[in-house]
């Protein structure tokens, strides 16, 4: 999540993908997976440095869409 891009990835999909997503966040690489106790792990592919991650929650989805009501959901067609 960034000031330009509120994205919901469901946990669901990420099991699904093998436990791991790449996606993109305003031209960065990102990596979304779930680690051994189910909590997600989010991290820039193009940066070594421990503090520059996206902003991330783990939050039920309606949580999540109050917040942002004008989120995208990973994997929804935007149309």
């Amino acid at each position: 999540m960034t000031s330009q891009v509120q994205r919901f990835y469901p946990i669901n999909v990420i099991e699904q993908a093998g436990g791991e997503l790449r996606d993109t966040l305003v031209g960065r690489p990102v990596v979304i997976s779930v680690d051994e106790d189910g909590f997600p792990e989010v991290h820039y592919e193009d940066t070594e440095d421990p503090q520059d991650v996206p902003q991330h929650l783990f939050t039920r989805w309606y949580g999540f869409a109050l917040t942002y009501p004008n989120c995208e959901i990973y994997g929804e067609d935007p149309s």
